[in-house]
């Protein structure tokens, strides 16, 4: 890996960072959570993503194996899909099939299960990914076997499974939107001595969606 010293990149560009020893193919490179992040197929191991530990690429974390199946990635696609990065690859399995992995974080220390989207024949051939609200826009080329030459032209629309909030108090649901406290959902707090006085109410927070629920700030 190595970063330019301007926007252009035509000055000063840092000494190259060595961050794979072995035989590597179709190298990816986004920007993940602000951090230069990349993803590879590594012959021996699979398909991998690494990410840098700061803006400029001078250091990197460790690589997460993200599928360890043979030949896995040699045709894959990196981009930030609904703020988290995903990758569409190709897997050199006995059914060679198009596959999609997604991080269930912005900067990719925790990932999902593979998902198979197209296992139609010899698929997932020259993938590109985009992001398209939210949803993955996959195109890439299939064709009947493995030795013919021509190829279809395919596409694959995904969309993720969402998560939804759900939050109880004293047992009771609050409802989105909701703005009247109430004594039985405890979100009436009651009147409190200025100076001496306390209430402690508990909040429960759920996750009733199918989708990974993140819940960041304070």
């Amino acid at each position: 890996y190595s970063r330019a010293s301007d926007a252009t990149g035509e000055m000063f560009w840092g000494s190259p960072v060595d961050l794979a020893a072995t035989f590597v193919r179709s190298v990816q490179l986004i920007v993940a959570d602000g951090i230069p992040a990349l993803c590879y197929s590594d012959d021996s191991v699979g398909l991998k993503y690494r990410r840098a530990d700061d803006a400029n690429g001078t250091a990197w974390g460790a690589a997460f194996t993200l599928d360890s199946s043979y030949g896995c990635g040699t045709f894959s696609s990196m981009a930030i899909i609904g703020g988290l990065p995903t990758i569409s690859y190709w897997i050199d399995s006995n059914r060679r099939d198009l596959k999609l992995v997604r991080a269930q974080d912005a900067g990719g220390t925790l990932w999902g299960a593979p998902l198979t989207v197209d296992a139609q024949g010899y698929t997932g051939l020259s993938t590109s990914l985009i992001d398209l609200g939210g949803r993955a826009g996959i195109s890439y080329l299939t064709r009947d076997e493995q030795f013919i030459a021509s190829a279809d032209l395919r596409y694959a629309l995904v969309t993720f499974p969402a998560p939804e909030i759900a939050v109880t108090g004293n047992a009771t649901a609050i409802t989105d939107g909701d703005t009247t406290p109430r004594e039985a959902d405890h979100t009436h707090f009651g009147g409190v001595d200025a100076a001496s006085g306390t209430v402690v109410r508990a909040f429960t927070i759920e996750n009733t969606g199918a989708g990974t629920l993140s819940l960041t700030g304070s």
